[in-house]
């Protein structure tokens, strides 16, 4: 994510949640924080996969905490395979047809026909290791669109061509710790999520689900009992250290999936907020990102993509500070996916409008 689009993530928190570094995350990693309540997995060692599964209805018969599965915060949601396979690579849809890209402007614009094209360019121009792919987290206030996450989703069955590997920012509960914790954490981190749209949690486990049929290994998060204290120990500043544990636990987990990735196959890709991907964050947001320490790993083959609903970015001060804003305001080629670089490793991918102009 580009500098400004951090600053985008960190505004309007209430004092309760100011760290040294900068206010509450509306874009960055609800998703992430919201997936804490009412998840649950048994005591493994962190980077390890887990299994999430639909929660029992209230009317039955729960098993106990100490043994319950993983579970999403959605109940309704259906059931994620979010663990090591044997699955044979399916890969139903064929890679984009080739599209050069239309210059549309400044930050080296372009403008294709849907996001797969401009995304198989980005790949065979950019020939990368990691693609981190962070995304501005939809809002409830943004009605009658998909969600960067949905659309996202839509191009695995051609992206498992040239990957296996996918992390996936979804942080699972534990019923291990012998205490609130859990529980604890999540009430604190709620008034980050409150104003994000409800689906969020249930497409981001659907990405893990449909990573999964097409013979991808999708990989979610998996904090330990003493992570979980230490964001409580940080007091007022507990944004900031879960902010940092995302970024840790992040890191060590791609760290693996890029040693054990190699061939044809070879892309690593993660998906989350896009804040924990930046490429060059600044001084005040670099214990939150991976992206130095991944590019300095792949020496230089990683690539940052951040995703843009169009309906989402308004005529406000945060969405000012973003670069791409004062073009996509002017609402450019409507039907067409737009492809910025807003550094030498950072792309932002604007999706098609979906909902007509008043």
């Amino acid at each position: 994510m580009t500098r400004a689009l951090s600053n985008l993530a960190m505004r309007s928190a209430p004092s309760s949640a100011r760290t040294a570094t900068g206010p509450r995350l509306v874009f960055a990693t609800g998703v992430a924080l919201s997936s804490l309540l009412g998840c649950h997995t048994p005591n493994q060692p962190p980077g390890t996969q887990a299994t999430v599964t639909p929660s029992a209805p209230p009317s039955s018969s729960a098993a106990p905490e100490s043994t319950a599965p993983c579970v999403a915060p959605a109940a309704t949601a259906p059931s994620v395979a979010l663990a090591a396979t044997a699955a044979t690579p399916i890969c139903p849809a064929k890679s984009p047809s080739e599209e050069p890209g239309v210059p549309c402007g400044e930050l080296g614009c372009r403008a294709f026909s849907a996001p797969g094209p401009a995304i198989a360019r980005l790949l065979s121009e950019t020939h990368p290791r990691l693609l981190a792919v962070g995304e501005a987290h939809l809002q409830q206030d943004v009605k009658g669109v998909r969600s960067s996450t949905a659309l996202f989703t839509e191009q695995l069955p051609w992206l498992c061509a040239q990957s296996t590997e996918l992390l996936i920012e979804l942080w699972l509960g534990r019923s291990d710790c012998g205490d609130q914790r859990v529980k604890e954490v999540a009430a604190r981190q709620r008034e980050v999520t409150s104003p994000q749209a409800s689906i969020n949690p249930t497409e981001f486990q659907r990405l893990g689900r449909v990573a999964q049929s097409v013979g991808m290994h999708p990989q979610a998060l998996t904090p330990s009992c003493e992570d979980y204290r230490t964001v409580l120990a940080a007091g007022s500043s507990d944004i900031d250290a879960m902010l940092q544990l995302i970024e840790r636990r992040s890191q060590e987990q791609l760290e693996a999936l890029l040693a054990a990735s190699r061939g044809e196959r070879g892309l690593v890709i993660s998906y989350g907020g896009a804040l924990h991907n930046d490429a060059q964050p600044s001084a005040a947001r670099a214990p939150w990102s991976f992206g130095p320490a991944m590019l300095e790993r792949t020496a230089g083959a990683y690539v940052e993509l951040d995703l843009l609903v169009r309906e989402q970015v308004k005529d406000s001060p945060a969405w000012r500070d973003l670069p791409v804003t004062p073009i996509v305001a002017k609402d450019p080629l409507p039907d067409r996916t737009l492809l910025f670089q807003t550094g030498p490793k950072s792309y932002v991918l604007v999706f098609a409008r979906q909902v007509a102009k008043p």
